[in-house]
């Protein structure tokens, strides 16, 4: 498993080496609606060979078509 935001990542690891410290990273995300996020996005749909979950404030239609095939989202709006 690795755990990625658009300004931390952890390394490929088993989810028991790496719960803390995402866990950590969860605690004090907020919501990113700058352009940065969006170039996060388009990086995270040019890696195909992974399957992602996506927890996103972003709306459906600002997705990367590339993402819908090899991830699941969770929208946060719809939460």
């Amino acid at each position: 498993m690795q755990f990625r935001t658009n300004r931390f990542a952890t390394e490929m690891a088993p989810a028991a080496e790496i719960i803390y410290e995402t866990l950590r990273e969860l605690a004090t995300l907020k919501p990113d609606d700058s352009s940065v996020g969006g170039e996060f996005l388009d990086d995270l749909a040019a890696d195909r060979e992974i399957f992602k979950i996506i927890i996103t404030n972003r709306s459906q239609h600002s997705i990367p078509t590339a993402l819908w095939s090899s991830s699941y989202f969770l929208f946060i709006d719809q939460l």
